[in-house]
């Protein structure tokens, strides 16, 4: 994941991460589309920490995400939550993602890995470390998962309150909230840079 700001060469620079979610038709797969189209014009590249059930109902933007020089990492297969689960079962879900992210994009999966919920326990911490993975967090969010804030200003005003030079966004590609607050955010993140 970004280095410490101190070990970073440009530590004014910031991390704009997505979180997918299990899979949903209609507004959730319009408003991934709106993030991935703003990207686009906006030319920002972003990490898309992904879950295997939702790319698997979602291939096609997955390959786009990819196509358009995204970095993909690991958000566990199904978004269980990573504790009390057997090494083997750590493990096995790893690497569904993995495998399917090379099957479908033929890259790599960034080395990243985001829990489900951002909690794990020290087994499931133990075997994801044993598989190559860094495990990421986020330093600034926009509350905008499952309708914690109402409207894109409301998610702007969360970022706002911790975001700083070095810091690691976390957004999702669920509500259309999100895409219509990434210009506004891309504004602030310039101010910093």
């Amino acid at each position: 994941y970004p280095p410490a700001p101190s070990e970073r060469a440009d530590a004014a620079l910031v991390a704009l991460t997505f979180d997918t979610e299990i899979p949903r038709g209609g507004e959730a797969r319009q408003t991934v589309t709106q993030v991935l189209d703003v990207l686009r014009d906006e030319n920002v590249r972003a990490t898309f920490f992904v879950v295997g059930a939702w790319a698997r109902a979602n291939l096609d933007i997955l390959r786009r995400m990819a196509a358009e020089g995204h970095e993909i990492a690991n958000h566990s297969d199904e978004h269980r939550p990573f504790a009390r689960r057997s090494d083997a079962d750590v493990r096995r879900d790893l690497d569904r993602v993995a495998e399917l992210v090379e099957r479908e994009t033929g890259q790599v999966i960034a080395p990243l890995f985001r829990p489900p919920y951002g909690c794990l326990d020290a087994a499931a911490a133990r075997v994801v470390r044993q598989r190559g993975y860094a495990l990421a967090g986020w330093t600034a969010s926009g509350r905008d998962a499952a309708g914690e804030t109402e409207g894109p200003l409301a998610v702007v005003q969360e970022l706002e309150a911790d975001l700083e030079p070095g810091a690691v966004i976390l957004l999702h590609t669920n509500r259309w909230i999100t895409a219509a607050a990434l210009p506004a955010i891309d504004q602030i993140a310039e101010i910093l840079r």
